[in-house]
């Protein structure tokens, strides 16, 4: 009811910061490429980007999340980030935020495509739109299973057909050196894995061995920052020792999850928002911040 919504915007906290968390952005669906999911088309984006340019704070995540530190959020902040550093980004997504002059994080997977051509995700746009026979349900079971023997046995098996039917060439990521290269304040690059896996499902010596990899190739890009998007960002894709290592290597753990953040709180929370419309999005905010890492026994 109309009552309702009012009093649950009343009572939503002021003082918030507010990441979001987009995929691809195109202006047509590629069905080679697109995920049904984390897709969003051109114009529908750039007119979420305007309704935030003219109603909120848009701050860097660097720049946000210092001010949450430091307790110096007076408003609600927002903060754009973007997974997978998908072809998108360099086509479309920087040039429409540098349009708007808007900061932005991007997270990179560095396994890819120089050492695989992409992971499941991958396989199963590429594979369904060229009607190739690879078992849905077994990429389902990837994405859910807890087991984590059968997760490396599919991972194997979904790798070994990756490199059958596709070659090294890139079709699904952005140039990395323009990435690597790319200076200023506007945009910074991030860390999503070496690969995309879940880290609830390795040990840890895979996690940390996964995550080192990926800082040490991060590292010398112009405007490498140390956060560290959990792939998937789902309670059962991480664990403590997840955490654990983020802190020994000195990076801060972000989800995907719908949660927004009141104060320094590790992870932080963010919400994946890929074909939503972020008015409605503000609407239905509730007033009490989802605290994800409870479901996983995670203490700060």
């Amino acid at each position: 009811m109309e009552w309702r919504r009012y009093i649950r915007q009343f009572l939503t906290p002021n003082k918030k910061l507010i990441i979001l968390n987009y995929h691809q952005v195109s202006p047509r669906f590629d069905t080679l490429t697109n995920g049904k999911y984390i897709w969003n088309e051109l114009s529908f984006f750039t007119c979420q980007l305007e309704f935030l340019k003219k109603n909120f704070t848009i701050l860097s995540l660097t720049e946000a999340v210092a001010q949450l530190r430091e307790n110096r959020i007076h408003e609600t902040i927002i903060a754009l980030t973007f997974d997978d550093a998908d072809k998108s980004v360099t086509e479309y997504i920087m040039p429409a935020l540098s349009q708007l002059n808007i900061p932005a994080t991007f997270f990179v997977n560095t396994a890819y495509p120089l050492e695989k051509p992409g992971y499941w995700f991958n396989a199963a746009s590429y594979f369904s739109a060229r009607n190739l026979p690879l078992n849905s349900a077994e990429l389902r079971e990837i994405r859910n299973t807890t087991e984590p023997e059968v997760y490396k046995r599919l991972n194997e098996k979904v790798d070994s057909a990756l490199h059958l039917l596709l070659d090294k060439s890139n079709l699904f990521y952005s140039d990395y050196e323009v990435l690597r290269n790319t200076t200023g304040n506007l945009f910074h690059f991030g860390l999503h894995g070496h690969e995309h896996l879940r880290f609830s499902m390795l040990t840890e010596e895979e996690q940390r061995a996964n995550l080192q990899k990926n800082i040490s190739a991060l590292q010398s890009w112009h405007n490498y920052v140390p956060f560290f998007a959990i792939p998937f960002g789902k309670p059962k894709d991480w664990n403590k020792t997840t955490i654990r290592l983020c802190k020994e290597l000195s990076v801060i753990p972000l989800l995907a999850n719908t949660g927004y953040n009141v104060k320094y709180q590790l992870p932080l929370m963010r919400f994946s928002v890929d074909g939503i419309d972020l008015k409605d999005l503000f609407q239905a905010l509730s007033p009490f911040p989802r605290k994800y890492y409870k479901l996983n026994s995670l203490v700060n």
